[in-house]
């Protein structure tokens, strides 16, 4: 089932994210409405992080650095935009549990300058000794967890809720906990899952944040994603 309806006004100097698809699963007890953000090349946080940097190249910023654990698909959001935003983007990123380069961050080669660390302490401390050294030079935090870009993604949220209607229950993956935040901002009243896929670890004060909250469910994949799939 595809949607069809105008950019918000932000987004339109880049026709580069479309309204949402979705896909319908019905059971017997009920229907599952699946978003395929999939589609995007950045999944959800592309809708956002195209107008985040646009906004913040005007304010004067040429290059934005990141941070990332090897599983984080943020690092690939940052790419497709910083190319759309003709910016400069240099990404950390972690290796991954054999020690190799990640697909994802395969991926995000494509458009931003990547530096291979050890684990992501390693990333963050490298990536805050580079943007100390450079002008007009931002470092996004972990899951673009940044308040303009969050306010963008606010806005665009809402837009493309409207074209799904009703619903009772959300269900989110969790790795940073940024979209998770974000939905609970903007559908107080709904009943929120949030699964942990367990980019960062179990004890991260991010987790430990979501986990607190009282009327939110949250589970864990009983695989990290660290450990190979067989």
């Amino acid at each position: 089932m595809n949607f069809q309806k105008p950019l918000p006004f932000y987004m339109k100097e880049k026709m580069f994210c479309q309204p949402i698809k979705t896909s319908l699963l019905k059971t017997k007890k009920t229907n599952i409405l699946v978003v395929r953000d999939d589609y995007l090349e950045g999944g959800t946080k592309q809708r956002a992080a195209i107008p985040f940097l646009n906004k913040l190249k005007e304010e004067g910023i040429e290059e934005f650095v990141y941070a990332s654990p090897f599983s984080g698909f943020a690092q690939i959001a940052l790419s497709i935009s910083s190319k759309e935003a003709k910016v400069s983007s240099t990404i950390f990123s972690s290796l991954d549990n054999m020690g190799l380069v990640s697909s994802y961050t395969k991926i995000a080669s494509k458009n931003s300058k990547i530096i291979s660390c050890k684990d992501l302490q390693e990333a963050e401390r490298l990536s805050d000794f580079y943007q100390k050294s450079k002008k007009n030079c931002l470092k996004i935090p972990l899951g673009f967890n940044h308040p303009l870009f969050i306010d963008f993604l606010k806005k665009e949220l809402k837009e493309q809720l409207k074209l799904i209607g009703n619903f009772n229950r959300i269900w989110l993956p969790v790795g940073s906990g940024t979209l998770a935040k974000t939905f609970k901002d903007i559908l107080p009243n709904k009943h929120i899952v949030c699964v942990n896929i367990r980019v960062i670890e179990d004890e991260d004060y991010r987790i430990r944040h979501i986990i607190k909250w009282k009327t939110h469910l949250i589970t864990r994949l009983r695989r990290s994603l660290k450990q190979p799939v067989n």
